[in-house]
């Protein structure tokens, strides 16, 4: 029977550890995807009305219609760049998440290594014990049997 590993709590609390932040990631992850959609929608959003307003310019307009389709124009330029902004910083955090979950990840291998070589050790420890243990037999044993056989020597009798 082998001695349990003493660092077991730890290397589960390590393992919990390492799935939180794999959960982490792929939320990361998710959420990155969202903002890259928004800012893509955003961007065609404003290259369809940039194609209407060139099309609505080449027909002849008002300056007031050009004035407020040039603001309209100006807030879709600041929403992408806040939409640019935003995945930027998604795709940050997925890397934070990332970097974290290969350190959780290290931080598991290294006790389970920890772990392998605990119960190689306690292995090898059980199986010197059985050693001795057959080694102490077959002696004794060997030495019942030439008792056994060793013809005893017989004293003269005067």
């Amino acid at each position: 029977m082998t001695a349990p590993f003493r660092l077991r709590r730890l290397l589960d609390l390590r393992e919990l550890h390492e799935q939180a932040m794999a959960r982490n990631l792929a939320h990361a992850r998710g959420t990155a995807d969202d903002e890259r959609r928004a800012s893509d929608d955003l961007r065609r959003a404003c290259e369809t009305s940039l194609a209407h307003a060139a099309g609505i310019a080449a027909n002849g307009t008002t300056m007031g219609e050009l004035v407020s389709l040039n603001r309209a124009l100006r807030e879709f330029d600041q929403h992408s760049v806040v939409a640019d902004e935003r995945t930027r910083a998604a795709d940050a955090r997925v890397d934070e998440c990332h970097e974290a979950l290969a350190i959780a990840a290290r931080a598991r291998m290294i006790l389970d290594r920890l772990k392998t070589r605990h119960n190689e050790a306690a292995r090898a420890e059980a199986k010197a014990t059985d050693l001795k243990t057959m080694d102490a037999v077959a002696l004794s044993r060997h030495g019942a049997e030439s008792r056994a056989h060793t013809p005893q020597k017989h004293r003269k009798v005067r």
